[in-house]
């Protein structure tokens, strides 16, 4: 039977965590962006950062949230734990850290 607790922490150090610490709460900033403006979840939505974190946290299949510092602050939530490509422009990746 596999540790998803073990499994989790492994990924999490694969994918180099951030030093900045600009994830609030229970989510851990990654580097890297995943292609596209989000999901079905949310797109493009103008919140702030804990707005953002909010609407992740009410949603089960929200894996990761990315927020975008520009002009406008924008918000995508996203299926997917990992990034799958480079950064993007002045965006955080920030993926939620599983308590179960």
């Amino acid at each position: 039977m596999f540790d998803r607790g073990r499994i989790i922490v492994v990924l999490l150090l694969y994918f180099a965590p951030s030093a900045s610490g600009a994830c609030p709460g229970r989510y851990v900033e990654l580097q890297g962006d995943l292609p596209g403006w989000g999901t079905y979840l949310g797109k493009k939505l103008n919140l702030d950062l804990e707005s953002c974190k909010d609407k992740c946290d009410l949603e089960d299949a929200c894996k990761s949230f990315e927020y975008i510092f520009t002009d406008r602050a924008l918000c995508n939530l996203n299926t997917a734990t990992f990034p799958t490509q480079d950064p993007y422009l002045h965006q955080i990746f920030c993926a939620k850290i599983s308590t179960s």
